[in-house]
């Protein structure tokens, strides 16, 4: 396992840096498409005159500007850990979160010129527009990757070490169940005997991370 370290952590570095960078593009992507909707409907009125009188009235042309939101977008996406794994970027309250933080960073300094309830109304319809184009672009990135890239090509062969029911939770857990980072391919039990299932006692922990290739080793308890 020493000898697989330096191409483990590299494919893990490689896995963590483009996980990021796409994220990154389609976040801001979805951020711009959100906002050319928004013009759209409030310069043109493609639902209507009176539709688009409202949307002016509360999102004058400005309100979404560009750089500024996408950069607080990307502080608020980045200090909410939004760019983590599976699980984290799809955490729809984590995103909500985000969004929230993002259009306050920007939005804070109006309430001394148009009023609180002026604000709060941009302050909803803001967060509630980015957080649907946030949520609807995360779900489609992820069929996006599981076609062109299967989850299982990347699957990190993960050994577990410990207690043998300890290690049966563990494994059965949301963290190692299908469509996450890491496959479970079995554990050694610190008990003796070991518990009928494993593939070894701890006098075989070295055999074992020799024949089966491990990954990564999760030690349990």
């Amino acid at each position: 396992m020493q000898q697989r370290a330096a191409a483990n952590l590299h494919n893990h570095v490689l896995r963590a840096a483009r996980r990021f960078a796409v994220l990154l593009v389609a976040d801001l992507t979805s951020f711009y498409v959100m906002r050319e909707l928004v013009r759209v409907v409030r310069d043109y009125a493609w639902l209507g005159d009176r539709l688009a009188g409202q949307l002016e009235g509360i999102l004058p042309p400005g309100i979404l500007n560009g750089w500024q939101y996408a950069v607080a977008l990307f502080v608020a996406l980045f200090l909410t850990a939004n760019y983590g794994r599976g699980d984290q970027r799809r955490d729809a309250r984590r995103l909500f979160i985000a969004c929230a933080l993002a259009t306050a960073l920007p939005l804070w300094m109006t309430l001394w010129t148009h009023g609180l309830e002026h604000v709060l109304a941009q302050y909803v319809l803001v967060t509630l527009l980015v957080w649907a184009g946030l949520l609807a672009e995360r779900r489609v990135i992820d069929r996006i990757v599981a076609w062109v890239r299967p989850q299982e090509r990347d699957r990190l062969d993960v050994l577990f070490v410990g207690r043998g029911s300890e290690c049966l939770e563990a494994i059965e857990t949301p963290a190692f169940s299908a469509g996450t980072e890491y496959r479970p391919i079995g554990f050694v039990d610190a008990q003796v005997p070991p518990k009928p299932g494993a593939l070894g006692g701890m006098s075989d922990l070295p055999m074992v991370l020799d024949a089966s290739g491990a990954q990564a080793v999760v030690i349990c308890g």
